[in-house]
């Protein structure tokens, strides 16, 4: 009797083990599925999607470093402060104005870091294209993307008003070829949203 009961026992603890490692497969694959989606909700989320963080990343450090329009307006405004205050001005503002445009070691530093985050932010714009359905709207993108790329013609404007060696010279191409790049992803988005919207047109006039 005793016995009976310790192979019952045992036949039960077998069941009970096959029974949760079956339950605990299928959750794991149901949770993954999930899990899967999730991410690609995520990276299709205007709020935080690939090409929204690669253009605030690029956004933050062009202008924190001063490679935009708006930053050669206040040269533009020193200039004319020291035109109008006199030499007394001139003596303390020209020195560092000349360091920071001759500096062709740091400005090589600057043209690589540029030419870093707009390759990334060309990456993350080809990534949306391909895993992007095709009734998401990608205007919201394009603008994006125009912003970034108006940013960093801006910034290829200021790097080459200060080369004045070959190797920095290099380094511009480099950068344009990057910038060029980008202009092309910006237009496929362009023709995608121009290619919708007269569909669209098209299907509501009919």
């Amino acid at each position: 009797m005793p016995i009976d009961n310790k192979a019952r026992l045992t036949v039960a603890v077998m069941a009970t083990v096959l029974m949760l490692s079956g339950c605990a497969t299928v959750d794991v694959t149901d949770i993954g599925a999930k899990n899967t989606d999730i991410v690609q909700d995520q990276s299709l989320n205007q709020d935080g999607n690939v090409i929204t963080r690669a253009v605030m990343r690029l956004y933050d450090v062009f202008v924190d470093q001063g490679w935009h329009e708006d930053r050669s307006r206040e040269r533009v405004q020193t200039a004319a402060s020291i035109l109008l205050n006199g030499l007394e001005e001139t003596n303390k503002s020209e020195p560092s104005l000349i360091n920071a445009s001759f500096n062709q070691e740091s400005l090589m530093n600057d043209i690589k870091t540029a030419h870093y985050h707009i390759s990334q932010t060309t990456k993350a714009a080809e990534i949306y294209m391909d895993v992007a359905s095709s009734d998401v709207d990608l205007r919201p993108e394009l603008k994006q993307l125009e912003q970034a790329l108006t940013l960093s013609e801006e910034a290829q404007t200021i790097f080459q008003s200060r080369v004045t060696t070959d190797t920095a010279q290099v380094n511009m191409e480099q950068l344009s070829r990057a910038i060029d790049t980008l202009r092309v992803i910006t237009d496929e988005f362009g023709d995608v949203v121009r290619t919708r919207a007269i569909a669209q047109k098209s299907t509501s006039a009919s």
